[in-house]
């Protein structure tokens, strides 16, 4: 087996990830390039030049290759200004500099340039150009290509991943973690957003919401067959393509945390995995998640003066519904899928509606609640509510803080993760003046950020919150679960 794996620019999960026989790849890129890339710019990493440099030097000392991204679908036409374009060369050149074995585009233009730049550098297509059919793979084997990424909704399509196979020498690969909804109307639009909120001559600066997450989303949690017709690749179940002459697995992640990235390149590279299969799915959904490595929403929130922030902030303290897949009741799942053509048969077909009732296990009142909360989020932004005028982050106009209750909110704040820290009190502070104006006054009491705590942590960091409180003499130590 070979596997591509992603960085998160750790240097513990470099060393953990090249000890991994299986690794034959890492990937990565910068936060932000000319060219943009497929994930938004606040929750990845922010390496530095040398950074990157020094983990290609380190890369090629375990004996293994780097792939770098470049795989914006869209420079906005930017690629024939001038500046940008010179500046555009300049990474590339840099990137044949220091090494860097492949690169990875989605844009065909960028292939001719690479390679008439550096003949020897590598160009892989990327899953975000949708190779998905036998010519289209043959007229980018033409242009250049050495290796192609294939469109992640022909991940069950084995006739046709087949046929491509025999009609290209250039290596396939498949995303084996993609929970993308199969067929998703706002796939392209959302690696447009993407790819320009990477791009640092965005006018926005990065800057976006998004949409096509919340839609995306909703739709899972409504309708949970729709996580089993995405078209991820279990563990168990690569032998199967490497059959049909699939060459390698990418493994995504790279905005995940270490603990994250181990636990999955750890169960392709055993080719199983007992548990719950959400947790190997590369799912970004609303909200804080403790797998995320750096998450910077304080920065994020920091560049949407001009929006209702008080929803925004709303939005960042979610903390995500994670369903539990069954992964030991799919074994011989993927049996179905030799002979079906999905495309033409999914509407008159209820496998993965019968899969999924087997499967998965949802709590229902929660996943409503988050699901509600999306809802609201899409109204205001099909509303257009999102881009009414600004309410302040906190201290609300009359609103009088006792000192007890800002010593509380200070003193509590100080045991909040850092990364989390700013949004946390913007979320707690909006929610204890709207628990003091609920009582017709109009100053907060310690009682308001208690119950503005409780009512706004997230799951993930509830517990140390109650034994804070707890120490702090402020909370019953029989007091029960979270109203």
């Amino acid at each position: 087996m070979n596997l591509s794996v992603a960085t998160n620019w750790d240097p513990l999960w470099l060393d953990e990830c090249l000890a991994i026989p299986q690794v034959e790849e890492v990937f990565g890129v910068m936060q932000k390039t000319p060219v943009g890339s497929g994930r938004p710019y606040f929750i990845i990493a922010e390496p530095g030049d040398c950074d990157v440099a020094a983990t290609v030097k380190r890369v090629h000392a375990a004996g293994r290759r780097f792939n770098y991204l470049l795989n914006g679908p869209c420079m906005n036409n930017m690629e024939f200004d001038k500046a940008i374009h010179k500046q555009l060369i300049r990474h590339i050149e840099w990137l044949g500099e220091i090494g860097v074995d492949s690169v990875t585009v989605s844009i065909p233009y960028l292939i001719d340039i690479i390679k008439h730049r550096l003949p020897a550098m590598e160009v892989r297509v990327s899953v975000i150009a949708h190779v998905n059919s036998v010519q289209r793979a043959v007229l980018f084997e033409n242009l250049g290509a050495d290796s192609i990424t294939l469109d992640f909704n022909v991940n069950r399509d084995f006739k046709l991943l087949g046929k491509i196979r025999r009609s290209v020498g250039c290596r396939l690969i498949l995303v084996a973690n993609d929970p993308c909804l199969y067929q998703c109307p706002f796939r392209y639009y959302h690696y447009n957003l993407l790819g320009h909120s990477t791009q640092p001559y965005n006018p926005l600066d990065g800057f976006y919401v998004d949409y096509c997450i919340v839609r995306c989303t909703i739709e899972k949690f409504t309708h949970p067959e729709e996580i089993i017709r995405s078209r991820w690749i279990r563990p168990e179940d690569t032998t199967r393509y490497e059959e049909v002459g699939i060459d390698a697995f990418k493994i995504s992640g790279r905005r995940m945390s270490t603990r994250w990235l181990s636990n999955v390149t750890g169960a392709y590279a055993g080719r199983s995995y007992r548990g719950n299969l959400f947790d190997l799915l590369n799912c970004v959904s609303p909200g804080i998640d403790p797998d995320v490595r750096s998450p910077q929403y304080q920065r994020f929130l920091q560049q949407s003066e001009f929006l209702e922030r008080e929803k925004l902030v709303r939005l960042g303290q979610l903390y995500p519904v994670k369903p539990y897949i069954d992964n030991e009741a799919l074994d011989g799942f993927i049996d179905y899928f030799r002979n079906k053509n999905c495309l033409a048969d999914c509407g008159e077909c209820d496998y993965c509606r019968n899969v999924a009732r087997r499967a998965i296990r949802l709590d229902r009142n929660e996943a409503d609640i988050y699901v509600e909360a999306l809802r609201e989020l899409l109204h205001d932004l099909a509303s257009s509510r999102l881009f009414e005028e600004p309410s302040p982050a906190g201290q609300k106009m009359g609103i009088v803080w006792q000192e007890g209750a800002s010593s509380l909110l200070t003193g509590v704040m100080g045991k909040i993760p850092e990364t989390f820290r700013d949004i946390a009190c913007k979320t707690v502070s909006l929610r204890a003046e709207a628990l003091a104006l609920e009582r017709n006054v109009e100053t907060v009491g310690e009682e308001d950020v208690v119950q503005a705590f409780i009512s706004e942590t997230p799951a993930a960091f509830r517990d140390d919150l109650l034994l804070d409180l707890r120490a702090r003499g402020i909370l019953p130590e029989d007091w029960g679960q979270v109203p």
